[in-house]
């Protein structure tokens, strides 16, 4: 994996993509009827962990695991965030704590506690798909938004013509993003010949 550098551009848009992931949640009742359920009765209060193990929490919400929770874990210990900021995890309490803290891989550091025991966290308690992963970069995402932009316009064009059901994005559209993406890396691309288009949509040529 080629590792790209992003940034966030507009801080005040974190509000709007809270409202999307919101929305989200009503429309799946099931998991947010789980989510709300444990946010009530806090399953690792009091709890003793005593396995090593890689904890992910996916809440949403501040203080899934605290300071308590930490450092009742088994030395070892893996914890990541996937479901919302580092107060998810409390980060802070622990680097409070902690007597020593060690990078033992990129964004994997392992915080020492005063009884001697390590949990490691991972890409400091932020969201792990982001931070780790690089899950949908800008250089990627613009790509998606592109498309679902010309398919709008699309469908305000053509969409008299298209019947109730689910339809592909023309190839066209795809072609016509992928020569603006290749063309702002500086790369060319090729067009096919009458003949290369015709072989692709004729399944009886060939072997």
């Amino acid at each position: 994996m080629i590792p790209i550098d992003t940034m966030l551009k507009d801080p005040t848009l974190a509000p709007q993509g809270r409202r999307k992931v919101d929305f989200a949640a009503s429309r799946m009742p099931v998991l947010a009827a789980v989510a709300a359920e444990l946010a009530r009765t806090r399953p690792l209060e009091g709890m003793r962990i005593a396995a090593c193990l890689h904890v992910t929490t996916e809440t949403g919400n501040r203080d899934a695991i605290t300071l308590e929770h930490l450092t009742a874990m088994k030395p070892g210990a893996i914890v990541c965030n996937a479901g919302h900021f580092d107060i998810e995890v409390d980060v802070a309490g622990l680097r409070r704590v902690a007597t020593d803290a060690t990078e033992v891989r990129p964004n994997a550091i392992a915080y020492t506690l005063p009884g001697g025991g390590r949990v490691i966290v991972l890409a400091d308690g932020r969201l792990v798909g982001q931070s780790c992963a690089e899950a949908s970069p800008a250089e990627v995402m613009d790509l998606t938004f592109a498309t679902q932009a010309l398919a709008v316009e699309h469908l305000v064009t053509a969409g008299a013509a298209l019947g109730p059901g689910v339809h592909p994005v023309p190839a066209g559209i795809e072609g016509q993003v992928a020569r603006h993406k290749l063309a702002a890396l500086g790369v060319r691309c090729d067009d096919l010949t009458a003949e290369q288009e015709a072989y692709l949509r004729d399944w009886r040529i060939g072997s």
